[in-house]
């Protein structure tokens, strides 16, 4: 077992992402074995992780020689004064999911994001982890950093360890709909959100039919959520349920037979689990705000043009697994490994305290 030699280790919360960021903290105590000297820094809002050390930011005291943990890039900004050399405080940067896009900071001087700026002159203290080699020039580039600062570990969530609660009740096949964020004006049914012509309770028939029970997790940052009746095989469901049932979304991936998203960042945890995938194209233009990093006509190289091609290519995914030539090709564009990266990360960690 090893163990990261550092004073202490606090774990930032952020409430926008709850299913990311308490799974997050969670797995990462569990991982570096912190338990003991772990704290949680909560944002302003219960983070649901069970610890009788939470405390709030304007509170906190970083002791000497600790690892500051941070899943979003922005709330680095405020713990920039304490890093320097006499303190010995590091951050850890563990973005909170690996993006298909490249994260908007394609430039950084042309950026006006204070906790972008912020950081110039202190990258030194700033260790990013990704889980892709793919994402090393990308973390560069955009948070101008250096290289070596950028560590490729592959999916810490991608741990053989981790404790999967799962989805109780389903005799069906699940498939898991999770877009990323939209801002229309109007909020647009969920057969509308998968390009389908048909009315929700429509898709359902064919959903129950088929077998076939099809969860939608809307992304928290959408602007006008879905009202969705109560059907039986197409289920919305959101934060508060979860927390309810004492699950995380990465706990429910081994049950998932198939995700389906346009180009949510969750797509990296199913691709390194091997379970099959489907990317629809997205209701608006979003090619045109920042590149992609797989091409366009590899990323949604499916299509399917009506409701019936749509549970058949459903269907064959559940059939192929992870057989699946897409999924296959998906991974291999991203260059992601299947393997348990938990060890890597805490040896790397160990390398981090010692330098």
């Amino acid at each position: 077992m090893i163990h990261i030699q550092v004073n202490k280790c606090y774990f930032f919360y952020n409430d926008l992402f709850k299913y990311h960021i308490s799974m997050d903290c969670a797995l990462l105590s569990f991982l570096t074995h912190t338990e003991d000297h772990a704290y949680i820094i909560d944002s302003g809002k219960s983070c649901g992780y069970e610890s009788d050390r939470i405390t709030r930011v304007n509170e906190l005291i970083i002791e000497q020689n600790s690892f500051v943990f941070c899943s979003f890039f922005q709330d680095i900004e405020q713990f920039l004064p304490i890093l320097d050399k006499e303190s010995g405080v590091k951050i850890i940067n563990v973005w909170h999911g690996m993006p298909l896009r490249t994260i908007g900071f394609d430039d950084f001087y042309e950026k006006e994001f204070s906790f972008i700026k912020g950081v110039d002159g202190y990258q030194e203290f700033i260790e990013h982890f990704v889980v892709s080699q793919k994402y090393v020039s990308i973390f560069e580039k955009g948070f101008k950093t250096y290289e070596n600062k950028v560590h490729c570990i592959g999916n810490i969530r991608n741990n053989a360890q981790i404790v999967n609660y799962g989805l109780r009740g389903f005799d069906n096949k699940i498939a898991l709909f999770a877009p990323s964020a939209n801002n229309f004006k109007a909020f647009l049914s969920v057969s509308e959100q998968l390009n389908l012509e048909i009315s929700d309770e429509e898709l359902n028939y064919f959903l129950r039919d088929e077998g076939i029970v099809l969860l939608y997790k809307e992304h928290p940052g959408t602007l006008n959520p879905v009202p969705m009746k109560l059907y039986t095989n197409l289920i919305k469901i959101n934060d508060v349920d979860m927390k309810n049932f004492g699950v995380q979304i990465g706990n429910l991936i081994q049950d998932i037979d198939v995700f389906i998203t346009d180009f949510s960042s969750l797509i990296v945890d199913f691709l390194c689990r091997n379970k099959p995938v489907i990317t629809i194209l997205p209701k608006y233009d979003a090619f045109k705000k920042r590149a992609f990093i797989i091409a366009p006509d590899v990323l949604y190289g499916e299509k399917f043009s009506c409701e019936e091609s749509f549970i058949a290519l459903l269907k064959n995914k559940i059939e192929l697994s992870k057989s699946d030539p897409h999924t296959r090709m998906l991974q291999d564009s991203l260059s992601l490994t299947t393997v348990d990266a938990g060890y890597e990360f805490v040896k790397r960690l160990q390398l981090i305290a010692m330098s």
